[in-house]
């Protein structure tokens, strides 16, 4: 009798696979689940789709033609998608952002449902990110934000970060001057990074956030290489200050898709996600020092 094959589905926001998918399929093999010895990973990338409205056929498709035991997921658009295609399905998540706030579980210790996984966010995180980047920059008197707003859990992170920043005295240029507002938003991957650099600066702002999300990962190198003239950027991810980036202070993201393929094993040997706890990482700080040396030349520190 042929041993039954699970079918783990793996939907991706980008267009291949990544450092951080492979340390997700690392830990799977290093816990006895290989592909194609009675184990199946299905790779459904979306390319960058930034629609709901896609997103969502997307995966309705992608889980009626697999067929998967266990889901996983590497944004929040996804996870919302395959929660609405999947309900009944256990949904692991690589990483997310506030999935309590978003709604995809109703408690971090005890999710409740068929979602858990690993969220890549404390709820201070933004103030955190605001009191390094001063210590950098002691002239920090206003920042600009750079984000997607597609996203619903940057939306959160957002208003997280304006309110943060009012709590420090640190004016958010996003808030304080509407015309340039649009500018400091990507919301593709052909949006013009350089005038959201150049939208900071005319708006006078000393630093800059730039919000982690797949969008802004997949494109990190443009990004660093567009603030290298200033205002000096922190990011969520090392993998910024890997391309060029000036600082970063968020969670090991490697770490965030090891402890979700870790879940996945715990599902696929019976576990149910409902009482599988929602991982919360460990955060890390990185300084480009040979970008601070020339950016301090300049001024700008």
């Amino acid at each position: 009798m042929t041993e039954a094959t699970s079918v783990v589905l793996y939907l991706a926001p980008g267009s291949q696979r990544s450092p951080f998918h492979d340390a997700f399929v690392e830990t799977l093999e290093r816990q006895g689940f290989r592909h194609g010895s009675g184990f199946d990973l299905r790779w459904v990338f979306a390319r960058g789709e930034e629609d709901s409205g896609k997103l969502r056929q997307l995966v309705d498709d992608a889980v009626r033609q697999n067929q998967p035991r266990v889901i996983v997921t590497a944004s929040t658009p996804l996870t919302d998608a395959a929660k609405a295609a999947a309900p009944d399905t256990p949904i692991v998540m690589t990483i997310a952002g506030s999935p309590v706030h978003t709604g995809l579980v109703s408690d971090v210790k005890q999710p409740g449902g068929n979602v858990t996984g690993a969220m890549s966010q404390s709820h201070d995180l933004s103030r955190k990110q605001i009191e390094e980047l001063r210590k950098q920059v002691p002239n920090l008197a206003a920042i600009a934000i750079i984000w997607n707003p597609n996203n619903p859990a940057k939306r959160i992170e957002y208003d997280e970060a304006v309110r943060a920043a009012r709590e420090l005295q640190v004016k958010v240029l996003n808030e304080a001057d509407t015309a340039l507002k649009p500018r400091l938003e990507v919301r593709s991957d052909g949006a013009d990074f350089a005038d959201a650099f150049r939208a900071a600066r005319d708006g006078g702002a000393t630093g800059v956030l730039v919000f982690g999300d797949p969008l802004t990962v997949r494109n990190r190198e443009a990004i660093a290489a567009a603030g290298h003239d200033g205002p000096p950027a922190i990011y969520e991810s090392s993998d910024f200050v890997d391309a060029g980036g000036f600082m970063a202070y968020g969670p090991d993201r490697r770490e965030l898709y090891r402890e979700a393929a870790q879940i996945v094993v715990r599902v696929l040997k019976g576990e149910h996600p409902r009482g599988i706890g929602v991982h919360s990482p460990r955060f890390e700080l990185r300084v480009n020092d040979a970008l601070a040396a020339e950016m301090r030349s300049k001024g700008l520190l």
